[in-house]
């Protein structure tokens, strides 16, 4: 979803309210911590893996987002 790619955290909490799904892994990955912690906030499957299996905790931890890592967990 372009929104979330781009951070843009308004536009995202209206495509949720319509029902669009977020994979929380893709905000982590691409540097868009806040949006991962609001999405979490909002019920965001924190267990979700990408292709390799690395799950968004993985993956914030690798980007040393320790306490986001930590959010993450499932």
């Amino acid at each position: 979803m372009a929104a979330a790619h781009a951070g843009k955290p308004k536009l995202v909490r209206k495509l949720l309210a319509a029902g669009a799904r977020i994979d929380p892994v893709d905000r982590v990955r691409n540097g868009h911590a806040d949006t991962a912690r609001w999405l979490i906030g909002h019920g965001a499957d924190r267990s979700l893996r990408d292709d390799p299996g690395k799950t968004a905790a993985d993956i914030a931890r690798e980007q040393n987002y320790l306490e986001l890592a930590q959010l993450l967990q499932p």
